[in-house]
Parts: C-alpha cells; sequence; structure tokens
C-alpha cells in the first residue's frame, strides 16, 4: 500500500507542514501546536514526501507574500 502525504496549516501560526496521511496528529515545527489532523483542512495531496514538501514551500512562500 503506498502511503499518501498532505499539506496542513497549523492552527495556530498557519504555517504548512507536510505529514502523511495515516497520521491522527502532529506537532507543529514553529510554534509546537500539537494538533489533530482529522479536524484540519487537507491544503494539498502528495503521491510522496519530495511531491509534499514542495507545496509546503510554495504554500509557505505565498503565506509570507500576505
Amino acid at each position: 500500500m503506498l502511503e499518501e502525504y498532505g499539506v496542513v496549516a497549523c492552527p495556530r501560526c498557519q504555517m504548512a507542514r507536510g505529514v502523511r496521511l495515516s497520521q491522527r496528529s502532529t506537532t507543529c515545527a514553529r510554534c509546537g501546536a500539537t494538533f489533530e489532523l482529522r479536524k484540519r483542512k487537507i491544503l494539498y495531496r502528495a503521491r510522496d514526501a519530495r511531491e509534499a514538501g514542495a507545496a509546503v514551500a510554495e504554500i509557505n512562500r505565498r503565506l509570507m507574500q500576505r
């Protein structure tokens, strides 16, 4: 079975983060908030970690321009 990856935004600081969608929760590397993935909108779905990483970089770049 292939692992599916996604990009979610932290509910506290809004920084995008790549995650394995099979995870139940994750912790933000920026602010330390822990949150459940099922409660967050998936901003992007990816086939592999590299694709998810590129999406995280692009989403965070766009957020920083606001």
